[in-house]
């Protein structure tokens, strides 16, 4: 197929992968029990359709985005 642009992300890497560059330009360490949250919370983007809502990194939970 030509012009299929096909990625392996969504909403959840993103904004794992902001969190990540910020803390590395404002040299910031997380503690690692946090991060590893954060990873175990990334993981979990593609389970079930959870890749199709909105996360919520404060809760560290996955938003329904149709009552938006």
């Amino acid at each position: 197929m030509e012009g299929l642009l096909i990625t392996d992300t969504n909403p959840t890497i993103v904004g794992y992968t902001v969190i990540l560059a910020f803390c590395k330009q404002t040299n910031l360490e997380l503690n690692p029990d946090l991060m590893q949250q954060l990873e175990n919370f990334t993981f979990r983007s593609w389970e079930g359709k959870n890749y199709e809502k909105i996360p919520n990194f404060m809760d560290l939970q996955f938003e329904d985005h149709s009552h938006f």
